[in-house]
């Protein structure tokens, strides 16, 4: 993170659209193998700069987002019970 926070805008802004379209785009390579690594490197970029950006960090604790969270945990947090009922 410390490495992260030492990049100039111009160099977090191409480290997070790369994160971006790592995640979203992995499952072109032709190879699941390859793709959940892919997906994992880019979930990995998205929590680096979630973490180490103070900006990012203000946007996700927005209440709507905030909310969004909350009831999707709770979601999850149900779906195994019902599908075993």
């Amino acid at each position: 993170m410390d490495k992260y926070k030492s990049l100039s805008k111009g160099s977090k802004l191409a480290f997070l659209i790369s994160g971006y379209l790592i995640y979203n785009y992995s499952d072109f390579t032709g190879n699941p193998l390859l793709a959940d690594w892919l997906t994992s490197v880019g979930v990995s970029i998205m929590f680096i700069i979630s973490l180490a950006s103070v900006s990012v960090t203000k946007i996700l604790l927005w209440k709507p987002f905030s909310f969004i969270g909350k009831f999707s945990y709770g979601i999850y947090l149900y779906h195994l019970p019902i599908l075993l009922i």
